[in-house]
């Protein structure tokens, strides 16, 4: 910590990889005693300073901003947000830099670095103030650690110990440097203490200058649920303080809201703050006061003494107006050698074809994903498997569609499964006749269950580690999963990123205290899920999952409800197209099993397909930055390895050794496709709240009384009992004009 400067020089930005993607491991058992000895090694520090000692006057000039994020001390429910989702929030914001966990970090308490490259050097004077900026840009200010932001500070390489090597992280994020004198300008002065009037308020209310845990204390008591323009005015009143870890204590509070307002929702708003606009922090005081008072007011319906059928139609033209979504048809001819059972299927079962296409490309991808891997554009070698995610009304046939899909992997995994059961009971039964000295039965093998319809993070890692390396989780009932106990707001975080992880690198390395390790190398898994647009609840809509990661990796089909279908018989069988398709799943079942996936043929880009491919990805680039995907930037900036997944997938199944320039290009278009539902899914089409507003809203008007906010979760419709969805409801109506509240 006291060490002097022994060395300086200099080196470039990306020669920098070797250096901060790398954890040095150090052998030993971490405990209050070692733990200075081993976290201590080399260090660097990004300034312009002789050899000699190391004191701040001596620093000219800093190369890089760098924070430390790491827990609030003494405020142990303040922790930081994962790693991953961390790195997102910087590749969102179009920044370079590198990020890694340092010596103490753990998956349930995170500690990680950030380094971030700049425009040019700064005045040492410079670096704390700037550095408050961007950790507030960032929504990290309330866990960064203020006392790193010294000129003079010593930084530890990446480092952590022997046990602890599979929860280190790393990654080099692409992008440009920070622009230091644009935000420097956005830099606000310090504010003056002075006393605050607010028209209406008792004089006591606001008499004070506001500290940064006085806003944090006082965000905590308020839901964000509130509807927009309370939300907008709590937004302007934090703004109002002038505090420099104003924007970061918004941000968080604002993402703790169910209707998710997103980081281009919440920057557009917090930069229209006016200090003239006559919101002042009164306001947020004045909202937790009416909280201590505990006001129960009475909620009406507002039919404009209009007909209840008229006055039903009129609100729902108005919560629910007409959104101008993708008329995109799906293209079912992409689906190569698939395309022509996704036509049959969707032609005789009467479904759509984006939910036919869906079925058959999840089904080939759960089947090849242990034949092959694929190489991305950037030569990096990426696992088959493949997320996707189909919304459809009920009755529209989701069971329909995945029947025929799915038939030859049920029937081999019943046929599997009780040869299986067979070999344990024979197991079991060898084992309790074994006498002393005779050698122990034959090893049972790995159960052979591919298929699950709903799963939780410690169920598919006990999957995996006692069974086959290929599995998928596919469900036509998908609100299991999705509104089940793996997407609690407790659970959520973990299952996605764990998902995420098996989707990227196909690893599970699991320590639990006195349960032992499960490590496995290799493994696959795909998914379908099939869902209501009722059942999504809040979980599509929820920013957290989408910055992470998760809902990029998926491919969407959200198809439009079916018209009124007429009785025409038909069997799967009738297809020759799908006899073909059920042929093929067979010949791919016979193939063995292997132990891990990581090793398996990879099939390449032949020439025009790589030049196919990198002109995708340069559109990708194009319209995901500053183009018309910037609403959905993190799925098109993920497009060019989904497409190339799908190429894969679709190669793998015909048996093909490359990929040719006609199937890269089917990738291409099924990837576009999902990107533009992934556009209409996000602009307000998978938003339940306008759905609970209107029932609340019949409700009332049937009943033709007031109703108090209080008796609605006893006597309420059952979909808004819950209290946030009530407040929600509630929110949408008043800002319709369809409700007035009276205390």
């Amino acid at each position: 910590k006291r060490a002097p400067v022994r060395k300086s020089g200099s080196a470039e930005w990306a020669k920098l990889d070797a250096i901060f993607t790398r954890h040095e491991t150090v052998p030993g058992h971490v405990t209050p005693e070692t733990i200075d000895a081993m976290k201590d090694g080399k260090a660097w520090m990004p300034a312009q300073i002789d050899v000699g000692p190391r004191t701040a006057e001596r620093v000219k000039s800093i190369s890089a901003v760098v924070l430390d994020i790491e827990a609030v001390k003494g405020v142990p429910d303040v922790q930081p947000p994962p790693f991953e989702e961390v790195v997102e929030r910087v590749r969102a914001k179009g920044w370079r830099a590198y990020a890694h966990t340092t010596f103490q970090h753990r998956p349930d308490a995170p500690r990680y670095r950030l380094i971030l490259a700049v425009t040019h050097d700064l005045k040492p004077g410079e670096l704390k103030p700037l550095g408050l900026h961007v950790a507030a840009l960032l929504g990290l200010a309330p866990v960064t650690d203020k006392a790193a932001l010294e000129p003079a500070r010593l930084y530890y390489l990446p480092r952590c110990p022997e046990s602890a090597l599979e929860d280190a992280r790393s990654a080099a994020i692409n992008g440009e440097p920070l622009d230091v004198d644009t935000l420097l300008a956005q830099i606000k002065p310090e504010p003056k203490a002075q006393p605050v009037k607010v028209q209406g308020l008792a004089a006591d209310v606001l008499n004070h200058q506001h500290t940064a845990e006085d806003v944090r204390a006082d965000l905590a008591r308020l839901d964000p649920s509130m509807g927009y323009e309370g939300w907008r005015n709590v937004l302007w009143a934090v703004a109002s303080t002038d505090l420099p870890e104003a924007e970061g204590l918004a941000r968080e509070w604002s993402m703790r809201s169910a209707e998710k307002w997103d980081d281009r929702d919440f920057a557009r708003t917090w930069s229209s703050y006016r200090p003239d606009g006559g919101i002042t922090y009164g306001t947020v005081k004045h909202l937790v006061r009416e909280l201590d008072q505990g006001a129960l007011p009475a909620c009406n319906a507002q039919p404009d003494a209009l007909p209840l059928a008229a006055a039903i139609d009129r609100a729902q033209a108005l919560l629910m107006p007409t959104l101008e979504v993708s008329a995109q048809a799906y293209p079912v001819d992409a689906l190569a050698s698939l395309a022509q059972a996704a036509a049959d299927l969707s032609a005789g079962a009467q479904v759509a074809p984006a939910m036919a296409g869906q079925s058959l490309l999840a089904a080939a991808a759960l089947l090849v994903q242990s034949t092959a891997n694929v190489q991305t554009l950037d030569g990096s070698t990426k696992p088959l498997s493949l997320y996707c995610l189909t919304v459809a009304n009920s009755g529209d046939g989701k069971d329909t569609a995945d029947r025929p899909a799915l038939r030859t992997l049920h029937e081999h995994q019943r046929q599997e499964g009780q040869r299986y059961q067979l070999r344990r009971s024979a197991y079991e039964d060898a084992k309790s006749k074994r006498k002393k000295g005779e050698p122990a039965p034959l090893d049972l093998g790995r159960a052979p269950y591919r298929i699950a319809s709903d799963l939780t993070i410690e169920g598919l890692r006990r999957s995996f580690d006692e069974g086959i390396a290929s599995q998928g989780i596919f469900s036509t009932e998908a609100g299991a999963v999705l509104a089940g106990h793996a997407m609690t707001q407790e659970n959520r975080i973990k299952t996605a990123a764990n998902l995420c992880g098996l989707w990227d690198r196909g690893h599970i390395s699991v320590v639990r205290g006195g349960g032992g390790r499960t490590e496995r190398y290799g493994v696959r898994l795909s998914a379908h899920l099939l869902i209501q647009p009722a059942a999504l609840g809040d979980v599509l809509a929820d920013g957290t999952l989408s910055g992470i990661g998760f809902w990029p990796r998926f491919l969407l089909a959200w198809p439009a409800p079916l018209e009124p279908r007429k009785h025409r018989p038909w069997q799967a069988e009738h297809s020759a197209a799908i006899r073909d398709y059920w042929q093929r799943c067979e010949k791919l079942l016979a193939h063995p099993m292997p132990e891990e996936c990581d090793n398996l043929p990879t099939l390449t880009l032949q020439a025009e397909a790589l030049k196919d491919v990198a002109a995708f990805f340069e559109r990708m680039e194009r319209e995901g930055r500053k183009g018309n995907l910037r609403d959905v930037r993190a799925f098109a900036l993920r497009a060019t390895e989904q497409s190339c997944r799908i190429a894969g997938v679709l190669a793998a199944f015909e048996g093909k050794q490359h990929i040719d320039a006609a199937t890269a290009q089917c990738g291409a278009r099924l990837t576009e496709y999902s990107l533009r539902n992934w556009l209409d899914a996000l602009a307000g089409k998978s938003d339940p709240v306008p759905g609970w507003a209107l029932t609340l809203y019949r409700w009332l008007a049937e009943r033709g009384c007031s109703a108090t906010i209080r008796d609605i979760p006893r006597i309420g419709p059952a979909t808004v009992r819950p209290a946030n969805r009530r407040d929600q409801a509630i929110d949408r109506l008043k800002a319709c004009g369809l409700v007035r509240i009276t205390s």
